[in-house]
């Protein structure tokens, strides 16, 4: 089964982006080859950036004698990996430009035969920035680096138990991979994942999986961002979930840190994109909007969205009842930054207001010490035993 690609147009769908099916990043696997090649000679500049953010770290006045050795250890180190990382860093990166001449815009993973089974009762989503950046990126923000919490991070999705999941920060195309085959072991047959790759930015780090079958995945990157953000192609990946005979709009995004304004404009391009995807696919709705906003309260970034969303989480003050002194982060014993846990809840998970057929039966916070953000899960109930499939 084949999926097909949106035929729709508009202003707000210029960044639309194509899709394959193979799981794989290139048709040819001897430019594959060479794209995994080039990424290895960033290993230097990436360990010199990592020494670099250690050194920011806090003086330690209770051990000054192993905090000078310390330091000037990794002053020289740094400084070492630099001189010897110049040169490999502009060869990888020439190659990276040739190769992403050849890169796929995002890859779509399903099985050859789809059985289509009962419909479900219920349909339990995830939302989840599990902070899977670069190195030096986990160092700062306290966690361990994301290919060294892979194994866990998959237990602890199954420990969910839902039936779709959705990721962001999942950049590290290699990990994602990685996590997509162990998720496969769960059940969860279909994704989305490397979605926007770019020759010297991050991807989108959007991923999603599910046990159901997705169809007609589309792409929109963000037409505004500000500061670090814009080292990223983030924006909004929209899939069509099918869960036997009923089908529901799903929506990943991961808005701009710290910048109201520009989240308010991403806030609207977002809006735009649900209009003209639910228009398309007759699924106004029925619609679950999730991922990383970067707000806590959605209503503040556009008047807009309280007409067509409702946040399933509450707006008052159980949104923040996790203490920061429970959460904490990755598996370091310190972090470079003062991150002690979320101050307030950015994650969110939106549905229609208007719902034919199905509604939000219950949202919630989880706790996990995984990364520096929660992950939120919703239970929707289909109402009516059948649902006619459009």
């Amino acid at each position: 089964m084949a999926a097909i690609a949106l035929s729709i147009s508009g202003p707000a769908l210029e960044g639309r982006r194509t899709f394959h099916e193979n799981g794989k990043t290139h048709a040819n696997l001897y430019i594959e080859s060479i794209e995994k090649a080039a990424a290895h000679l960033f290993t230097p500049i990436s360990m010199a950036t990592r020494d670099a953010i250690c050194l920011s770290r806090k003086w330690n006045p209770e051990h000054p004698l192993q905090e000078i050795v310390h330091r000037v250890r990794l002053a020289v180190t740094c400084i070492l990996l630099l001189g010897l990382g110049i040169v490999p860093l502009i060869i990888g990166q020439v190659l990276l430009l040739l190769t992403m001449l050849a890169r796929k815009d995002f890859t779509f993973v399903q099985p050859e035969e789809i059985e289509n089974g009962g419909s479900p009762n219920e349909l339990k989503v995830v939302t989840y920035n599990i902070c899977g950046g670069p190195p030096w990126m986990a160092d700062f923000n306290g966690v361990d680096p994301i290919h060294e919490r892979i194994g866990t991070l998959a237990e602890t999705i199954g420990s969910f138990k839902v039936d779709v999941v959705c990721l962001q920060e999942m950049f590290d195309e290699r990990v994602a991979e990685t996590l997509r085959l162990q998720l496969l072991q769960q059940g969860f047959e279909f994704a989305v994942y490397n979605v926007a790759p770019h020759p010297w930015k991050l991807n989108s780090g959007l991923f999603i999986a599910s046990k159901y079958p997705l169809q007609q995945p589309i792409f929109w990157n963000h037409t505004q961002s500000r500061g670090l953000d814009s080292f990223a192609e983030k924006g909004t990946l929209g899939v069509t979930v099918q869960a036997g005979n009923r089908k529901i709009a799903l929506f990943n995004t991961h808005f701009n840190a710290s910048e109201n304004t520009i989240q308010s404009l991403q806030m609207e391009g977002f809006l735009d994109h649900i209009e003209y995807y639910t228009k398309e696919t007759h699924l106004e709705n029925r619609v679950v909007a999730c991922g990383d906003f970067n707000a806590e309260y959605l209503n503040d970034l556009s008047n807009r969205f309280q007409d067509l969303l409702l946040d399933s989480l509450p707006e008052g003050g159980e949104r923040t009842l996790v203490p920061p002194d429970h959460f904490q982060p990755g598996c370091k014993k310190e972090a470079s930054s003062s991150f002690a846990g979320p101050a307030m809840i950015i994650d969110h998970m939106a549905i229609s207001r208007d719902t034919a057929g199905w509604g939000l039966k219950t949202s919630e916070i989880l706790v996990e010490k995984g990364s520096d953000h929660l992950p939120v899960r919703a239970t929707f109930h289909f109402i009516k035993e059948r649902l006619r499939s459009r």
